[in-house]
């Protein structure tokens, strides 16, 4: 049984995905200690919510342990699509490095974020290995389709070469990050990403946040900025 108020260390506490989860740690009452690499990042860190912030960097992992654990593999971002969506608004196209048929399995990384805090803050989810995703899995001609209703003008679905799309979003990841990211594209180009969200709907106890709920959030704001 976990203990009550728990204390938490968040590696990268201020990182695109990991500064979901401290948010989500704090409303269950656990103390949240940050593990940061950049000094600059301290102060966000504890806007956060971190109640104390060391600088460092975590290199290597526990391979035999007993302490205990959950693993949590979760399928392909949606934050993805929010990071697209001003070049999406802006030009009508949605582009990824694969072909527009293939139909991928997706996860609101705020429900990633929940169950992670769940995991660290309870103890039902120990020693679980959990896939994540939400309902269904869409190609990218499906996704275009929700986004040119919501926005209420055509969206088409763009096919550009990996080396092509690296250059226009401008990734900060080294050559090898590179490579590792191109055969991820390139599996999904021959199999896709299979997913069901039976497990992500169990951990939460909730339904998880649809592709076509997310989509319709990020057309609200820019409905409101216009």
């Amino acid at each position: 049984m976990r203990a009550p108020d728990p204390t938490v260390l968040v590696v990268g506490a201020t990182g695109r995905f990991a500064g979901f989860v401290v948010p989500e740690l704090i409303r269950r009452n656990a103390t949240v200690r940050a593990l940061i690499r950049a000094p600059a990042n301290a102060e966000k860190a504890r806007r956060l919510g971190a109640s104390e912030v060391v600088t460092g960097n975590l290199r290597n992992a526990l391979y035999s342990t007993n302490m205990e654990y959950t693993i949590l593999h979760p399928a392909n971002f949606m934050q993805n699509i929010a990071a697209a969506w001003p070049s999406i608004v802006r030009d009508g196209v949605f582009s990824e490095p694969f072909p527009k048929t293939a139909k991928l399995a997706r996860v609101d990384y705020r429900d990633v974020a929940e169950v992670a805090a769940i995991a660290l803050t309870e103890a039902r989810l120990s020693y679980a290995t959990l896939e994540l995703c939400a309902d269904g899995m869409h190609s990218r001609e499906e996704i275009v389709s929700m986004m040119s209703e919501e926005l209420g003008r055509s969206i088409s679905a763009g096919e550009p070469t990996f080396g092509e799309w690296a250059a226009n979003t401008r990734l900060p990841y080294d050559d090898r990050q590179l490579q590792l990211l191109a055969k991820v594209h390139e599996h999904y180009a021959k199999y896709g990403l299979g997913g069901n969200s039976l497990t992500l709907r169990c951990a939460l106890g909730r339904e998880p946040r649809s592709l076509r709920s997310f989509i319709r959030e990020l057309a609200l704001q820019t409905a409101q900025v216009a």
